[in-house]
């Protein structure tokens, strides 16, 4: 064995020192690889090794026989540094694991017991090595480390390609200003994730998932439900959405639109309402104590006459119109259409028939043509009223027409009254709103639910 050892008393000039310090920082080697020799043993090559301050390099290989098992065994392959007396190194086979005869697949998962004593006895680990008792063969496994210089160099590198982004891996996540921006994105492949932070006003930021080619002519699609604060301002970023071929809707897709409280499902050409909220009407003008929209877009009505609401748009083409409440003295509701605040100035227009029966059975027929209201009431004098009213496309010109179903309370639990009402507007208006008359101060809700 031809071994020169640096690093115990009085052996280390600086040349060497400086050579183990290159080497060192862990256990590390540029030579000493663990191959086999004749028969049952290994040879430990040439080279420089390098562990807890002492260099050894090697100039001729090191056999080292390795007992018979009883069927298969590996065996740990260390470089021993002893600190006795001068100092020694050399190479052990620490027995570990028997197996069978069959040349195992993987290395153990422990290692056996072995020095690890800087300054008295450590032990630097070289390799595996399994053998059997049926012939010579020998599975060998290297455990050396590089230096560390070139180990930094590499864990450097690697961190400096997860830096770079999704060139790497997938699943990288970009986040980017605008929807523009994100179609610009050259580095990008499958499976990658981007956020646009603003892509257009009222819109929440949207995630997207690459689903198909690469780099810039990538195509993206929606990871969640699209979030805007008014229809318009969804229909706006669907546009713009269009307008970039590599960023894709795709039928069943979804959106919200806090202004109509509805959520939306992609065709494949337009949005349709699936879950339809309450409109949020505007509340033109009125007459009496107050007409407040709260936040669930109810408008509460307290003590009023006259109201007249900005309710119909063209996102919905049908509307539910419910009106629940009471008057200090029994009256008649009345109802017309308006546009921009502006009512029907025609008297001659809303036509009602229909009929109304009392609790004691009375049919009353009601036929009220050519007039400057419909009488959702049928013109019965109530103090309390539960009615709701279905217009059929008030905001398309067309005619609108409609149906009424209520229950009318001039005295409660002796006078009540059901009306069943068809309602119908002569002319192929566009109407955006309307207006309920009161002949009594009425304190109560109405609700204008579109219907998809």
């Amino acid at each position: 064995m031809a071994i020169v050892n640096k690093g115990f008393p009085g052996t280390v000039n600086a040349t060497e020192y400086a050579k183990s310090w290159h080497l060192g920082g862990a256990d590390a080697a540029t030579g000493w690889a663990v191959t086999q020799g004749t028969g049952r043993q290994t040879s430990v090559g040439t080279g420089d090794a390098f562990a807890a301050g002492v260099l050894s390099t090697n100039s001729a290989p090191i056999l080292t026989s390795l007992s018979t098992p009883v069927a298969g065994q590996w065996f740990l392959i260390v470089r021993r540094i002893d600190w006795a007396g001068a100092g020694t190194v050399t190479v052990e086979a620490i027995p570990h694991t028997t197996t069978t005869t069959t040349v195992p697949s993987s290395t153990p998962s422990t290692y056996p017991t072995y020095n690890d004593d800087p300054g008295v006895l450590y032990d630097h680990k070289l390799g595996w090595a399994w053998v059997r008792n049926t012939d010579t063969t020998m599975e060998l496994r290297d455990l050396r480390e590089i230096p560390l210089e070139p180990r930094l160099q590499a864990s450097e590198t690697e961190v400096a390609t997860l830096r770079a982004g999704p060139g790497r891996a997938d699943g990288a996540v970009f986040s980017v200003t605008d929807l523009p921006t994100l179609d610009a994105i050259a580095t990008a492949k499958t499976a990658d994730v981007a956020q646009v932070r603003s892509p257009g006003t009222g819109v929440d930021a949207i995630f997207f998932t690459a689903i198909s080619s690469s780099g810039s002519s990538l195509n993206w699609r929606l990871r969640h439900a699209l979030y805007a604060d008014t229809k318009a301002h969804l229909d706006t970023v669907t546009t713009t959405i269009g307008g970039i071929a590599n960023i894709i809707l795709r039928p069943g897709d979804t959106a919200y639109a806090e202004d109509t409280k509805t959520t939306y499902r992609w065709s494949g050409a337009a949005w349709t309402a699936v879950a339809v909220g309450l409109m949020a009407p505007t509340v033109n003008s009125s007459t009496g104590t107050s007409a407040v929209v709260g936040a669930d877009n109810t408008l509460t009505l307290t003590a009023i006459t006259a109201v007249v609401l900005t309710a119909f748009t063209d996102s919905f083409e049908n509307y539910d119109i419910e009106i629940s409440g009471t008057k200090a003295v029994a009256g008649t509701t009345l109802m017309r259409l308006a546009t921009a605040g502006t009512v029907d100035p025609s008297g001659a227009n809303h036509d009602t028939y229909g009929a109304s029966w009392t609790q004691a059975g009375v049919t009353s027929a009601a036929t009220v043509l050519n007039q400057a209201t419909f009488y959702p009431g049928n013109n019965a004098s109530s103090i309390a009223e539960e009615i709701t009213i279905n217009l059929s496309h008030p905001k398309v010109a067309k005619q609108t027409r409609g149906f009424v179903n209520g229950q009318l309370v001039a005295t409660i639990g002796t006078s009540e009254s059901k009306v069943a009402l068809n309602i119908g507007h002569r002319q192929t208006t566009s109407f955006d709103g309307f207006q309920l008359l009161f002949s009594q101060a009425f304190t109560g809700t109405v609700k204008v639910k579109p219907r998809p």
